[in-house]
C-alpha cells in the first residue's frame, strides 16, 4: 500500500497517466526535470488524486515490462526492495537522495535473497514430493 491506498494495476495505470498529464501541464523545464528526476516524491498529494481519478477508466490485467519500468512502478509494487527513505534536495542534477544506513541496505538485500525453499513448509513439501516420486519410481520397478 501507498500512503492508504490500495495498489492494483489499474491504480498504477492511472498513476503513469498522472504523471504525464503533470509533466504536460508543468509550466517551465525545472518542473519537468522535478517530474522526470523524481516523479515519486513532486506534488505527491496532487499526482495521488489525480491517479485515483485515472484508475477508474484503466484496467486492472498484467503491467507490460515497460509499464514496470516507468515511473518507479516496480518499486511502488515491491516496497520492499526499496533500502532507505527518498528526501528531496537541492541538487539540480540529483534532486532526489537517499538516506539510509549500510546496516538498512544490507538487511534489504538479505531479506530479497531469502527463498521460499528456506521456511519449513516448503522443505517438508519437497521433501513430500521426492517421496512420493521414489515411491512411484519403486512401484514401476516392481513391476517390471
Amino acid at each position: 500500500m501507498i500512503k492508504g491506498i490500495e495498489i492494483s494495476n489499474s491504480y498504477l495505470r492511472g498513476r503513469m497517466r498522472a504523471f504525464e498529464h503533470m509533466y504536460e501541464q508543468a509550466e517551465d523545464d525545472q518542473a519537468r526535470g522535478w517530474l522526470r528526476n523524481s516523479a515519486e516524491v513532486y506534488k505527491a498529494e496532487e499526482r495521488d488524486e489525480l491517479a485515483k481519478m485515472y484508475a477508474k477508466s484503466e484496467n486492472n490485467s498484467p503491467l507490460s515490462f515497460v509499464e514496470q519500468c516507468s515511473f518507479s512502478t516496480f518499486f511502488a509494487l515491491h516496497p520492499e526492495k526499496v533500502s532507505a527513505e527518498e528526501q528531496l534536495s537541492t541538487s539540480i542534477h540529483f534532486p532526489v537522495k537517499m538516506k539510509g544506513t549500510v546496516r538498512q541496505v544490507m538487511d534489504t538485500i538479505k531479506n530479497s535473497l531469502k527463498s521460499p525453499a528456506q521456511s519449513g513448509k516448503a522443505k517438508a513439501s519437497a521433501r513430500l514430493q521426492l517421496k512420493m516420486k521414489m515411491l512411484k519410481l519403486k512401484l514401476k520397478l516392481q513391476q517390471l
